[in-house]
């Protein structure tokens, strides 16, 4: 279809309804009386790609219909073809063996002929369904093989589809530059076809999601949505929007994210594809657990299980029970996430699908090891093991939790020498939130071996692992889903220093402010951004534009993480881009901070010998922190420090304290006067009760 010719395209599409409406027999006759019915066929064809393009269902019922019809003429080219376009309907409709065996007849039939050109349309249209089924050498080869023949007979827009497909490919299994490469001289053979363009511009999208350039994929996938829409081809149209959703989404966006995931349901919904639209509310709850928003995950999840059960989306619905275990598992529901889970593994497992049941099975272990079965999650996690590549980050996260596991079961020597591999790893590809998480487990393993200081070392190192991503400040998906609980580390460093005596007393101080600063940095640093932009100078609100935006790309990035496999881990690309904008954060906030009074946000923590000196003669300093199940307190003054251990539970001192506030609530509330009344002396008398 070209966009220059749009009447032509309504004209052909046109005959191609009224063909169909008549019997098979009269279609027959009126496709033959034609002048060429071989180029009749090959035309009408053409119609079904626009009406595939608008409604799967609908396109693969026409398409079936043109087989037929092909068959009965018997043309040679029109066989195949027809053959080819109907299985390019039944890969997109998951209908994956089909789909081959039909693009082998296909070829078959152009070969046998003497078609190079048909036969090599065929194989393209392999492309998609021996991706979904892992078979990539495969289709890589098709896809190349196809494109050879199309440029060899001058076939230009076919070479230009090639590319696209192959863009395609190459995006799916981790290789985004070499895809937009792909892209690039697709570019060239695409002139006046407006639907071409469009699908170009929504796969460059994607590609340029992977490789971090948030801003030139949203143009893309703008670009792609409007010329969908301006062509009425609304299922199209809807899966640009779905991807504009997630883009949203992964950026922590979600007022935008939820406008573009409604608009493509609206287009879903004018076509009645209750496939699609289930399948979008999957993308929609793995966007938000992805967002670390396990709550609304969940409800997402168990809202559209049923409907993918409904619709036999098999592969869909194991996913969903993933991810809803998943949740589950972050909502520290392990209970209610073992059978989602288990569900989840039996299903992959009957689809053949080892990487997926592999991550199902790596989850069920988090459960055994929280009930302190060790032994038995160490074992599951070897198994899984088998069927992750080694550099994948599935891998990698599945060997820290082996290491936790034989931790737990007293195997320190071993689960010291997994947390060393992967720690290699992780440094290797710089990966911070990695990094942080390995550095934390292997403290721990040093305190079980008995070596305080290297594990002060990595406690130190952990926390600047933290720290260095520090602008993440609202990326709760971040937090939940490779950090982990961040309070654990601080308090499990400041615990092991104190543990150490005096001599670990002012590391043990450094930790508490750390601790304290992370804190106030997390609660304060959001707030940044939502002042009324009419209360700031402009220049300011300017500054605060430009560090939300490099904030949610530096999310961006570390969240890409979730997606990468295999070597893509270690793409130098990636590396340079999350320092750069560690740089410009850190200029940023430097800007702010001498601008504004924010300075104490962003300075580095005090010392002990930093806090002594501020401590005059005669006076004392005492701080509280709360570490795990103790409150403790450190002492400053004369020149020296002490730490009281032991002052009881911080939850027990929230509940005093909570009471304590209370009283004080009921003083304000009774005014002055009351308070020289019987009333306010036993208000007074209470409030002395809880102090």
């Amino acid at each position: 279809m070209t966009g220059g010719n749009i009447e032509a395209d309504k004209d052909i599409t046109a005959t191609l309804d009224d063909l169909l409406a008549l019997p098979l027999a009269e279609q027959v006759s009126r496709v033959r009386s034609a002048q060429d019915p071989d180029a009749l066929l090959l035309q009408l064809s053409d119609a079904a790609d626009r009406i595939a393009a608008d409604d799967i269902g609908r396109g693969l019922a026409v398409r079936e219909a043109l087989v037929a019809l092909a068959d009965e003429i018997g043309s040679h080219a029109a066989r195949a073809e027809t053959r080819s376009a109907l299985a390019a309907s039944l890969s997109y409709a998951g209908r994956l063996e089909e789909s081959l065996a039909l693009c082998e007849a296909a070829i078959k039939i152009a070969e046998d002929a003497g078609l190079p050109v048909p036969a090599a349309r065929a194989r393209l249209v392999t492309l998609q369904s021996l991706d979904q089924l892992g078979r990539f050498d495969e289709a890589l080869a098709a896809g190349h093989a196809a494109r050879a023949v199309f440029d060899q007979f001058g076939e230009i827009i076919q070479v230009t589809k090639a590319d696209i497909s192959l863009g395609g490919l190459c995006n799916r299994r981790g290789d985004p530059a070499a895809a937009i490469g792909h892209y690039e001289r697709a570019a060239q053979g695409i002139f006046d076809d407006h639907q071409l363009t469009a699908q170009l511009e929504s796969n460059r999208g994607i590609a340029l999601m992977a490789l971090g350039r948030l801003e030139d994929a949203e143009i893309a996938l703008d670009a792609a949505s409007a010329l969908f829409d301006s062509e009425g081809l609304a299922w199209s149209a809807a899966m640009v929007e779905q991807n504009l959703g997630y883009l949203f989404v992964r950026k922590g966006s979600l007022h935008e994210a939820m406008f573009h995931f409604e608009r493509g349901r609206r287009y879903l919904e004018i076509e009645g594809s209750l496939t699609d639209i289930a399948a979008l509310e999957l993308d929609y709850a793995d966007g938000l657990s992805a967002l670390g928003l396990s709550e609304e995950a969940m409800a997402q999840y168990q809202a559209a299980i049923p409907k993918l059960d409904e619709l036999d989306l098999v592969n869909e619905a194991a996913t969903a029970r993933l991810g809803l275990g998943l949740a589950l598992l972050h909502l520290g529901r392990g209970e209610e996430a073992e059978p989602v889970l288990l569900s989840a593994l039996g299903r992959f497992r009957d689809l053949g699908m080892a990487p997926s049941a592999a991550q199902a099975a790596i989850a069920l272990a988090r459960i055994d090891l929280e009930r302190g079965d060790a032994e038995r999650a160490a074992g599951t996690v070897r198994e899984a093991l088998d069927a992750l590549g080694d550099l994948s980050l599935d891998a990698m996260s599945a060997r820290a939790l082996l290491g936790r596991a034989l931790l737990a079961a007293g195997q320190t020597a071993e689960a010291r020498a997994q947390a060393d591999l992967v720690i290699e790893t992780a440094a290797e590809l710089d990966l911070a939130p990695m990094l942080a998480d390995l550095l934390h487990l292997r403290a721990k393993i040093r305190l079980a071996a008995g070596d305080p200081v290297g594990a002060g070392e990595d406690f130190r190192d952990a926390i600047a692992q933290v720290e260095r991503v520090r602008g993440m400040l609202q990326a709760e998906r971040f937090r939940s889903g490779w950090l982990g609980d961040r309070i654990d580390l601080y308090d499990d460093a400041l615990t092991a220093a104190l543990d150490r005596g005096p001599e670990g007393l002012a590391e043990a101080f450094a930790f508490a402010e750390q601790a304290k600063s992370r804190a106030l940095l997390d609660l304060a640093g959001g707030m940044l951004e939502t002042e009324d932009a009419e209360t700031i100078d402009p220049a300011e609100a300017r500054l605060l534009e430009d560090l939300a935006r490099v904030r949610a790309d530096l999310e961006w990035h570390y969240s890409e993480l979730a997606q990468q496999e295999g070597s893509a881990l270690g793409d130098a690309g990636w590396q340079e881009r999350v320092h750069r904008l560690e740089r410009e954060l850190d200029l940023l906030q430097d800007r702010l901070a001498s601008t504004r009074g924010v300075g104490g946000l962003f300075a580095e923590t005090i010392g002990l010998d930093g806090a002594l000196a501020l401590v005059g003669e005669g006076e004392a300093l005492v701080e509280f922190v709360a570490a795990h199940d103790e409150l403790v307190a450190f002492v400053l003054r004369d020149g020296a420090a002490q730490v009281v251990r032991g002052l009881g539970a911080p939850a027990a001192a929230a509940e005093i304290a909570d009471r304590f506030q209370f009283q004080v609530a009921r003083a304000l509330a009774a005014g002055p006067e009351a308070m020289a009344t019987p009333r306010g002396e036993r208000m007074t008398a209470a409030a002395r009760a809880d102090l």
